[in-house]
């Protein structure tokens, strides 16, 4: 999962410097590059979102664990 953020996080990095670099901006390149920011940030919130949710289960599950062994 770590390595899908990862990637998500390229993906925005390189829009940025397609924006950064561009020579040859326009109305109609502008908004494409705009859709394909949008879309990349969506995907990076979803995967941030899916590896939250992960860590939050494996902090829940370690802890479940210690209590466990504890009692025991």
């Amino acid at each position: 999962m770590r390595q899908c953020l990862s990637k998500a996080d390229r993906a925005v990095s390189d829009l940025y410097h397609d924006i950064e670099f561009s020579r040859n901006v326009n109305v109609l390149n502008s908004g494409r590059t705009v859709k394909s920011l949008q879309a990349a940030l969506q995907h990076r919130r979803k995967v941030k979102d899916e590896l939250a949710n992960l860590e939050s289960l494996m902090t829940a599950l370690d802890r479940n664990i210690i209590i466990e062994e504890e009692s025991e």
